[in-house]
């Protein structure tokens, strides 16, 4: 008896949620939007027992459709009876398929609160086990013909959908609402039913609203769809219109241009414009100047280039004499109006006349439909010719001329025609008694409705544009809107009531994982502390591993230098001496660097004269400012005890940082080192400059590593924007401050605090600028000897040893030593060397000796880098084809691209091989002659 009540049970709930999914059904066809009965079946299986939930769906299903299709029961006949019984087949089989997926995947638990269960619930148990009922019920309403063929795929997925969202949303709620865990209480199934319900009610009213105003909307809809097309259609007109105006101000901003440059601002201008099929700039040629152009671009790499014209036929031939010509001097795309390149427009009076006209009255004037010289298959096209009058003052130069095939104009309207079914008549009426069509796409028309007809003007041209619907289009036949609404309102609720019940279900899972992923945040954290530390035990070791070959290196080359040397190589290895000195000083700072990132650095506490430390950096700076008028004192505010205890090495290293700095960038005035002292604070040293100042932008990364005021510090005074950074540190370990007290455009001034321990009874520091100066010896102080001579047993190179004889290279570089061994290359061969610091004494070497044969362009240098100094070297013409050779360090294939987009020829990378240098310079040089 109790199966028997769950069948009847099941059989009367799923024909009352029938009854509802009928409300939601969607025409044409039989399928409904959301199938409430699929989730309700499927809940009471679950629930209540396999069995009588699939019979009693059976059976309810049976019910629900023989009263859809018979007008409930009023009209039953044999194909309506067999139809409903394959469909409550369908509905039992897909009870059985869904419960056996739930068992299978989630077992005997009901309550969907992990997220692996809601997830196999989703996609399996609603997604999957709906197949076999929806393709069932499809194919047996088409086999007893209550649906045509034509909508067998648009019932099947509606069925699908229906079906699946009924599972989606129902049998969670109903589940929830049944279950009798104690661990889901009262207010968890509320903060379930009354979110999803409220959505469910909601979603409910807008398809009943949807589908009322969906019916009041259709026409509205279509006009409103024809008037988008008419203004797609109107604006792409104008927008091409709009495109040529922008080749009017390329004309007025350039004395000149070419076809590359035309192509080049066409490649932009015209990228996503289907409207425009080509552009062309036309001048007015007199017939005594036709030769010389022909030939100029014949010249320029267009050898079959001539002034053409088109015969009645559409022949294109050699255009015949005429007092001035009007030909198309530079077109884009060139590849599709190759045809085009060179045309006579004056020689089609049509033309002629718009070209004219466009003149006389200085505005836009499009022909009337022609065909093209570049169309080999005759298709219409109109042609708008914008006549370019100078800015300043308005003289006449010439015509551009925008090329707009038909179907170009329309673009991409005659898909939106096609897909949404609508039909068009393009047609050119400025004469009235003769209209001639552009475009015409007709189809059935849609009963019902009229067409809708759209005037336009363009290029002093009248154009009709009819509208109208078609028997193609979609809007009468099916309410996809009402349908979207329904289904993404209950996708929502369904997906809502998943969320809620995998918070509540997973709430300790949560924390668990919290936990467990602080955990792993935690130890990621000491992994990257220990690769921050391994990276800074690496640069450290690398940093003395290099230290130890380059003092070997600095000792030969001053071994060497004590040896009878030419003046010459003394000079080599006085510079070297430079070169090797400053690589020192780079590295010891970058193993400072690394010492303090490693926490290894150590300091010493010894007692020390302040007064000796101050006589040793005044021998060493009052020499620094030769060459240039800057005064450097030395001075004491106050009393200043002498001896005290502390690193005086890293004080010391602080001091020749800042002044060091302070030299670098003072060019006159004076630079001050004063000493301070305070009972409370310490000692106070300060560094004050007149020099160029930092600005403010730049101040607060002073004192980051690696950090330079900007990219060409480094290229102008050297160095690797360590000093600060580390003076900062050094500073910091001894419990004091480096900080920059002010700066402007008349100097900085740096101050560091140092709480040096005090021996009380010695006397106070005396005054520096008061002492003698010590003799220093500094690295540079070795005069070079004279140079040794040999006499006639110094062979002379031949010829063959220096095939660049005769050739001038402009070398344009800023670094001396490498300016002192690429000259010294090229000399080698046999080269006459100009050499310029940077891109601005580069031009000003051309222009006071233009006889250069070929230029060798350093990419990085300050004042004006190389790509500049090419772009404006190119400008001059008689410069255009001088061979411009890249030599940088910078050997990345973008670095090389960047050195061709900006005019030069090749590239030659850093360090330097003579033989490649030689070649290259030997194949530019005969390839310009």
């Amino acid at each position: 008896m109790k199966a028997i009540g769950l069948f009847v049970l099941s059989a009367i709930a799923y024909f009352a949620a029938g009854k509802v999914g009928g409300v939601l059904s969607i025409p044409p066809g039989f399928a409904s939007a959301v199938w409430p009965a699929s989730g309700v079946a499927l809940a009471l299986a679950l629930r209540f027992g396999l069995w009588p939930a699939a019979l009693g769906a059976w059976l309810g299903n049976l019910a629900t459709s023989l009263a859809l299709s018979s007008d409930n029961f009023s009209h039953i006949t044999f194909p309506g009876a067999m139809s409903s019984g394959s469909v409550g087949f369908a509905a039992c089989l897909q009870v059985v398929i869904g419960f056996w997926l739930f068992r299978r995947l989630l077992g005997e638990q009901l309550e969907l609160t992990v997220a692996r269960a809601i997830t196999s619930f989703v996609f399996v148990v609603a997604m999957v086990g709906c197949f076999v009922s929806c393709t069932v019920s499809s194919f047996a309403l088409w086999f007893w013909g209550l649906i045509p063929a034509s909508i067998i795929g648009f019932t099947w997925v509606t069925w699908w959908v229906g079906d699946s969202l009924g599972v989606l949303f129902f049998t969670p709620f109903l589940l929830t609402v049944m279950t009798s865990n104690r661990l889901v209480t009262i207010i968890q199934k509320l903060q379930i039913l009354l979110p999803t319900t409220a959505i469910f009610l909601c979603t409910w009213i807008m398809f009943s609203t949807s589908q009322e105003w969906q019916k009041k909307s259709t026409l509205l809809q279509i006009e409103n769809e024809s008037l988008d097309i008419y203004h797609f259609i109107s604006e792409h007109m104008q927008t091409s219109g709009d495109v040529l105006a922008a080749y009017d101000a390329l004309v007025n901003s350039l004395d000149s241009f070419d076809q590359n440059r035309f192509e080049t601002f066409s490649a932009v201008m015209l990228k996503n414009n289907l409207a425009l099929y080509g552009v062309g700039w036309t001048e007015i040629v007199p017939h005594s100047e036709r030769a010389a152009i022909e030939q100029h671009y014949r010249d320029n790499g267009y050898p079959d280039f001539s002034f053409t014209q088109l015969t009645p036929e559409g022949a294109l031939i050699q255009a015949l004499p005429q007092d001035e010509y009007y030909p198309v001097l530079n077109i884009s795309p060139l590849a599709n109006n190759h045809r085009a390149f060179g045309l006579n427009l004056g020689a089609d009076k049509d033309r002629f006349a718009a070209l004219r006209q466009a003149r006389e009255l200085a505005r836009p004037i499009a022909t009337a439909p022609i065909v093209l010289a570049q169309e080999l298959d005759n298709q219409k096209a109109i042609i708008v010719y914008r006549p370019v009058f100078g800015i300043n003052d308005n003289v006449f130069k010439g015509y551009v001329s925008g090329v707009m095939r038909v179907d170009g104009i329309i673009g991409q309207g005659l898909n939106l025609l096609r897909d949404i079914g609508f039909s068009l008549v393009l047609t050119d009426v400025t004469n009235p008694q003769n209209p001639q069509g552009l475009v015409r796409q007709e189809g059935l028309r849609l009963a019902g409705v009229e067409s809708f007809n759209y005037f336009t003007s363009f290029g002093g041209r009248d154009y009709q544009l009819e509208l109208y619907p078609n028997t193609n289009h979609s809007l009468p036949s099916k309410n996809w809107v009402s349908w979207a609404v329904l289904t993404s309102g209950f996708f929502i609720a369904a997906l809502t009531q998943m969320f809620i019940l995998s918070v509540i279900g997973n709430h300790g899972r949560i924390r668990e994982e919290v936990d467990r992923k602080t955990l792993d945040l935690k130890t990621q954290t000491l992994r990257a502390n220990e690769a921050s530390r391994a990276k800074s035990d690496f640069l450290s070791n690398m940093s003395h591993e290099l230290r130890t070959p380059l003092n070997a290196i600095i000792g030969l080359i001053n071994l060497c230098r004590k040896t009878n040397l030419t003046s010459q190589q003394s000079d080599y290895l006085y510079k070297a001496t430079l070169a090797s000195t400053t690589l020192l000083s780079l590295i010891n700072q970058t193993l400072d660097h690394a010492k303090i990132e490693a926490g290894r650095m150590e300091l010493s506490v010894e007692p020390f004269s302040l007064t000796y430390m101050l006589q040793k950096l005044h021998a060493v700076f009052d020499q620094s400012g030769e060459g240039k008028d800057i005064t450097f004192n030395i001075v004491s505010r106050g009393s200043c005890p002498d001896l005290v205890v502390g690193d005086e090495l890293r004080i010391e290293q602080i001091l020749i940082n800042l002044l060091g700095n302070a030299f670098k960038f003072t060019e006159a005035g004076t630079i001050t080192l004063s000493v301070a002292y305070q009972a409370e604070v310490g000692y106070q040293f300060e560094v004050a400059d007149t020099g160029c100042g930092i600005p403010q932008t730049y101040q607060k990364d002073l004192f980051t590593a690696f950090t330079q005021v900007d990219s060409s510090t480094s290229r102008i005074f050297g160095g690797t924007g360590l000093g600060l950074s580390i003076s900062a540190n050094l500073a910091s370990m001894m419990n004091g401050t480096l900080e920059l007290v002010n700066s402007s455009e008349q100097g900085s001034c740096f101050r560091v605090t140092v709480p040096l321990q005090v021996r009380v009874s010695e006397p106070s520091i005396q005054l520096i600028t008061a002492l003698q100066p010590h003799a220093a010896l500094a690295v540079g102080d070795v005069e070079p000897e004279t140079a040794m001579t040999n006499d006639k047993a110094t062979l002379q190179q031949t010829l063959k040893d220096q095939p660049l004889r005769g050739v001038v290279v402009l070398l344009v570089e800023d670094i001396a030593l490498n300016q002192m061994v690429a000259e010294g290359i090229l000399k080698s061969f046999g080269a006459e060397v100009i050499v310029a610091a940077n891109g601005e004494e580069a031009l000003a070497a051309l222009a006071g000796k233009p006889g250069v044969d070929l230029i060798l362009m350093d990419v990085q240098m300050p004042i004006m880098d190389g790509y500049e100094a090419t772009r404006r070297i190119r400008q001059q013409p008689q410069f255009k084809s001088l061979p411009i050779l890249a030599m940088t360090a910078n050997a990345m294939e973008q670095d090389i691209l960047l050195c061709l987009e900006a005019g030069m020829d090749d590239h030659i990378s850093k360090p330097i091989e003579a033989n490649t240098l030689c070649e290259k310079i030997l194949k530019k040089t005969d390839q310009a002659a």
